[in-house]
């Protein structure tokens, strides 16, 4: 009998990162890899299996998804996350990244009275991530993704800079609020509403309405 084993070539990613203004290698960075099927108006993006970069260059393994396209986003702390243009996970690919210095999401979020609202849970959730609220009156997002963090003494708040996020929600004891980065960054602020309550009574036994 014989036999025929066919090997299949590693996908692999190579490139470099430089900061756009001066030229110069970024010190760390991570690369993760994104996908997306021919019909779906999504990408969704390997953060498990993110690679880490340094001084400037990076190399990383690719998975396969069939006949997904595929990209590249690169992050990094105090720089604007920047993407790749769709490619073809087969074989060896290389991208080069100028990372544009920039902030992440960032404001204060106030209480309905105006008043800072000091240690407010925030979370910024990317397209396609959902957000619920369990019995507690916390908030917490549907899967591992995603940035949570507290806000300062004085109800201020920044986020690091992420590829594809869209929304910020809050929740704190005086109340609940979002808003979508654009309107965030025109106003720096994240307004909070008031709890709504339900009143009334409650009666044991036959009850004429």
């Amino acid at each position: 009998d014989q036999f025929e084993a066919r090997v299949s070539r590693q996908a692999m990613a190579f490139g470099q990162v430089v900061d756009a203004n001066t030229g110069k290698p970024v010190p760390q960075f991570t690369v993760t890899q994104g996908y997306r099927y021919r019909y779906s108006p999504r990408i969704y993006w390997v953060r498990y299996n993110a690679s880490k970069g340094r001084n400037g260059e990076y190399a990383m393994r690719l998975n396969q998804y069939g006949d997904a396209e595929n990209y590249l986003v690169v992050e990094a702390p105090g720089y604007l996350p920047a993407g790749s243009a769709s490619f073809r996970a087969a074989g060896w690919v290389t991208n080069q990244f100028a990372l544009k210095p920039g902030r992440g999401p960032n404001g204060v979020v106030l209480q309905p009275d105006g008043q800072p609202a000091a240690g407010c849970t925030l979370i910024l959730a990317a397209a396609g991530e959902s957000v619920f609220m369990p019995p507690d009156g916390q908030i917490r997002l549907g899967n591992w993704r995603g940035d949570t963090l507290r806000s300062d003494r004085q109800g201020r708040f920044e986020f690091t800079p992420r590829f594809g996020q869209r929304r910020v929600f809050a929740a704190h004891q005086s109340g609940y609020g979002e808003s979508s980065l654009e309107e965030l960054e025109k106003s720096g602020r994240l307004p909070l509403r008031a709890w709504g309550r339900v009143e009334g009574a409650l009666r044991v036994g036959p009850t004429n309405w």
